[in-house]
């Protein structure tokens, strides 16, 4: 032992504490001693000594071992004390034992003592670490219980030889059982899982005893005692013997029923945004489509026949001046410029070719215009002959000119390939631009409502929309639409 110890003896012969001493000398300890004789000289080098052990005689004058030994407990002092005395009968050894002390040695015997000290000293320090060690995880155990319940996070443990099934405390709170009201069992357990995800858990324990390793975390819902349905996310720890076999399977649940309710009312709410917008949408285009009426219908009627009424009246003028005769003509030519106005102005609120010849009408229309409009080449082709739906047909319409638009102001480019398509039960519209492209994940910062747009457009079809570019290599957006 390379400690140095601290030794308090108690006796009262300077004989016998001498006798002591040499003892100790001939063995390889290395220590501090003092020896007092009375209560108040012991009480006082407790305190200011601090021994790590004592050696007591039994009887003193005025004082003996067992008082000593109750000052010793009463002042909640672990140290090990060794009774050093002449002969005692056994039944008083068993009680000083029982009080407390750590050993005794008869005063004919003292060859014993060094060897004793050093039992009593390791067995001291041994009983401090396992003290610290259970201390230690009765607190972790404490904490582990509190962030359990903070978390919602329960535990549970299944003991494969005896099929014991363990619950932590939080467990039964996540069920809401009280210990009293359930036995955790794998089938009671199986039993109160919602019957649409037992196949689930079924398929989880198979590969558990396959010996799989990827074993995946798990989302499942379970009926606890109120007969509620909470969701629980789960992942289980695999604990195996040298020879591979199974003796432990430790799992973690989460109670995430509030996370997974917030998510409902989250895509509910989207869902009702989004019908909000496609409402607003379809209310938009039908306001487009009267007002394309009356400006085509009503308006450009009128302007027609006042051109009627100023070429009727430039006949009547033939006697009348060159200027009068010049200004009619005038007039005449501002009319038509008027009426292809209106007639344009119709056909971008609305064209009538998406109501008359359809979608693929509609969309080589667009195409030219866009072409005379720009000069880029704009190649469009389809073999798409179906009727579509009425709001399907005008949303796609809208993409087509959202992405041609978006071509014409930002991709710098000479030629647009554009493809309509019936495929697999799924009408897909790809647009390819040569221009210059761009970085994806530059636009994630910027506010893209164009884009945004038309991905909420597909979204309101039901179908997908994907975008793909890189600088230097042009830009491609591609729909598909559930025909």
């Amino acid at each position: 032992m390379t400690k140095k110890l601290k030794i308090l003896h108690l006796e009262d012969l300077p004989g016998d504490a001498e006798f002591v001493d040499r003892q100790l000398r001939k063995s390889d300890l290395r220590f501090d001693k003092i020896v007092v004789d009375t209560k108040d000289e012991f009480i006082e080098a407790l305190d200011k000594f601090t021994p790590d052990i004592v050696l007591s005689d039994h009887s003193l004058p005025a004082f003996n071992s067992l008082e000593a030994l109750k000052i010793i407990r009463q002042k909640g002092i672990d140290i090990p004390f060794i009774l050093i005395t002449a002969t005692v009968s056994e039944e008083f050894a068993v009680r000083m034992m029982q009080e407390g002390a750590t050993d005794y040695i008869l005063k004919d015997r003292l060859q014993r003592l060094p060897n004793a000290i050093i039992s009593a000293i390791e067995k001291q320090d041994l009983a401090k670490e396992q003290k610290k060690i259970i201390e230690n995880v009765i607190a972790n155990a404490s904490l582990m219980k509190e962030a359990e319940r903070l978390a919602h996070f329960g535990s549970w443990e299944y003991h494969v030889d005896s099929r014991s099934l363990i619950f932590s405390d939080e467990m039964y709170r996540i069920l809401d059982y009280d210990r009293s009201e359930i036995t955790p069992t794998r089938f009671a357990f199986l039993k109160k899982v919602h019957v649409d995800d037992q196949q689930l858990l079924r398929d989880t324990v198979e590969k558990i005893y396959a010996g799989s390793e990827n074993i995946p975390e798990l989302v499942f819902r379970i009926f606890d005692n109120n007969n509620s349905v909470k969701y629980l996310h789960s992942e289980v720890l695999i604990l195996k013997r040298s020879d591979g076999s199974i003796y432990k399977i430790i799992g973690f649940c989460q109670d995430i029923t509030d996370v997974k309710n917030k998510e409902r009312e989250l895509i509910a709410s989207s869902e009702n945004l989004r019908e909000l917008a496609l409402h607003l949408q379809n209310i938009r285009e039908e306001e487009r489509s009267s007002i394309a009426r009356e400006i085509h219908d009503a308006l450009g009627q009128e302007l027609t026949a006042i051109k009627i009424d100023v070429a009727w009246l430039l006949k009547k003028l033939d006697d009348s001046p060159a200027a009068l005769k010049e200004k009619a003509k005038g007039v005449i030519e501002l009319l038509n410029s008027s009426i292809a106005s209106v007639r344009k102005i119709a056909t971008q609120l609305r064209p009538t070719l998406l109501d008359d010849l359809g979608l693929n009408a509609a969309l080589q229309w667009q195409s030219e215009e866009f072409e005379k409009r720009t000069g880029i080449i704009v190649h469009f082709s389809s073999d798409y002959d179906l009727k579509d739906t009425r709001n399907n047909a005008i949303a796609i319409f809208r993409i087509y000119q959202e992405s041609l638009t978006n071509i014409a102001r930002h991709a710098e480019a000479s030629r647009v390939d554009a493809v309509l398509k019936h495929e697999d039960n799924a009408l897909t519209l790809t647009i390819h631009d040569n221009g210059k492209g761009f970085d994806l994940g530059s636009i994630s910062q910027k506010r893209t409502l164009g884009l945004l747009g038309m991905k909420e457009r597909t979204i309101m079809m039901g179908g997908a929309y994907n975008i793909t570019s890189s600088p230097g290599k042009g830009t491609t957006v591609h729909i598909s639409v559930p025909v």
